[in-house]
């Protein structure tokens, strides 16, 4: 949704270094909680960006959560 960057497609990358089989991130999941942290730094106050609805699917299927840090032009 950005020009600048595309950080769909770093979460893709992380990804893609894993195991894709849900079966391995279930038994994971029984062991504790599997998070993704993101911090961004925005150039401006108000600055979007969007995941697509298969890399939300692949991450919901999985039990993995997202949590955002996000910081403004004026931080």
């Amino acid at each position: 949704c950005t020009d600048e960057w595309n950080i769909e497609s770093v979460v893709w990358e992380l990804l893609e270094r894993l195991p894709s089989k849900s079966e391995i991130w279930s038994t994971v999941g029984e062991i504790g909680k599997i998070n993704i942290s993101l911090g961004l730094s925005l150039d401006s106050d108000n600055e979007e960006f969007c995941f697509s609805s298969e890399l939300m699917k692949f991450l919901g299927e999985r039990g993995v959560s997202i949590n955002f840090d996000v910081y403004g032009a004026g931080f």
